[in-house]
């Protein structure tokens, strides 16, 4: 987040789901708040219907991809690829 404070949108976000202060989901949501059109890559080593706690509801509409690990360099590079595609192909706000 303080990285964003100061250089602003990034078109590529890829954040890990295990994280010390929040979890990756949380940490792209709040980075779609300020920056709607940044594209978010969560990697995690749980099947994406497995990340939440028992009952809660993960609310995954500002993630892009989920990567599970371990991941394939190719096919990581081909999500990257493909979610700077899609960043790029958003008419300027």
């Amino acid at each position: 987040m303080e990285i964003m404070d100061t250089e602003g949108e990034m078109a590529v976000i890829i954040s890990d789901q295990s994280m010390p202060e929040m979890t990756g989901v949380e940490f792209l949501g709040k980075t779609k708040d300020r920056f709607p059109d940044t594209i978010g890559i969560l990697l995690t080593g749980y099947d994406h219907d497995k990340l939440g706690d028992e009952g809660e509801e993960i609310d995954f509409s500002h993630v892009f991809k989920c990567v599970t690990t371990p991941w394939q360099p190719e096919e990581f590079k081909a999500v990257i690829q493909e979610a700077l595609e899609k960043y790029l192909a958003k008419p300027p706000r």
